[in-house]
């Protein structure tokens, strides 16, 4: 079942039970797999969970064997595992949780409408975290 067909009251629980902090932030979501990978240009920074699964998902690795290496090892220019990452957003994933599932929860129609991503919606509308790329695209 989508959280579209659910009534406005029952889709409230279900964002609220979806985005509890004992959920979100499991110790299990922040490994010392995490990663960053190098903004540019209108791209901001990016955490990516398991760096190396990423950078080999990306095509990194491809003509270079050694690029993987690299991503795991810390050493790669654009994307580089952090091991010490996850146990600090692991810290901040309260606070940044705190308050939002009652703001998503009433505005979950109108992101539903607008047919945009609710990860968006949080990271940029709420959190003012993330750059919009909405305009650029």
């Amino acid at each position: 079942e989508s959280i579209g067909g659910l009534s406005k009251k029952k889709a409230k629980k279900w964002i609220r039970r979806a985005m509890a902090t004992k959920h979100m932030c499991s110790d299990d979501k922040f490994t010392s797999h995490m990663g960053v990978g190098q903004g540019y240009g209108k791209y901001p920074k990016k955490l990516v969970g398991n760096a190396v699964d990423y950078a080999r998902g990306s095509g990194f690795g491809h003509k270079d064997p050694t690029e993987l290496k690299k991503v795991a090892d810390g050493t790669h220019e654009e994307l580089w595992r952090d091991m010490k990452i996850g146990a600090h957003v692991a810290n901040v994933c309260p606070g940044w949780l705190e308050g939002l599932q009652r703001t998503v929860a009433e505005q979950l129609e109108d992101i539903l409408m607008d047919g945009e991503k609710v990860s968006d919606f949080i990271c940029v509308d709420q959190l003012r975290h993330c750059k919009s790329l909405k305009s650029e695209l």
